[in-house]
């Protein structure tokens, strides 16, 4: 018999990894990048410490910092390590939030993968759900994360395929990503 946390590594590796990746990210297990000469840009999937072989609650941590932002941090801070990780909590200079955060209703937003629900039921529920909030809530925000960092108040040009330079991006929604090209940015 599969635990909840064997459906939630399946549903990780099966559905939602090659989601991403058809987003643009990189990436494997519970943490993701978007590759940028510019800025670090991160999913994690932080499982709860309450989840059990019954049920697994998870969110969806983001992340965003430039690069610069980055290394002057680790300059004048020894714990900082050499890249950020998605689920760590780094301080006021460096962009994250709880997916939930990012949600209409702004509340902080746990699924469940539970034992006792069937597959279609975890894939209707918790799949779509999550990956919706993605491209819906999350991107968006990445986006607008980014641009402040270059100083833009607003995207015009390029779209996030040339930005970070990602072949066979196909977006899952009809809305559009768009970013300034990092090759019109003096570093």
């Amino acid at each position: 018999m599969d635990t909840a946390l064997d459906i939630f590594r399946l549903m990780m590796r099966d559905e939602i990894a090659p989601e991403l990746r058809r987003m643009g990210f990189k990436g494997s297990g519970q943490s993701f990048i978007l590759p940028s000469e510019t800025h670090w840009v991160l999913l994690g999937f932080q499982k709860s410490r309450a989840s059990n072989a019954e049920f697994v609650l998870f969110t969806v941590n983001v992340t965003a910092v430039s690069k610069r932002t980055w290394i002057e941090a680790r300059s004048e801070r020894s714990y900082v390590p050499e890249r950020p990780s998605p689920n760590s909590n780094y301080g006021p200079w460096a962009w994250q939030q709880r997916i939930g955060h990012l949600l209409p209703d702004r509340q902080d937003k746990w699924w469940t993968v539970d034992i006792r629900a069937s597959m279609e039921s975890v894939k209707v529920e918790v799949l779509e759900e999550v990956l919706d909030a993605i491209r819906t809530y999350a991107l968006p925000a990445i986006e607008q994360q980014v641009a402040q960092s270059l100083g833009k108040a607003e995207s015009t040009s390029g779209d996030i395929r040339e930005h970070w330079g990602t072949k066979g991006f196909a977006p899952c929604s009809t809305r559009r990503i768009r970013l300034e090209r990092a090759s019109s940015i003096a570093t």
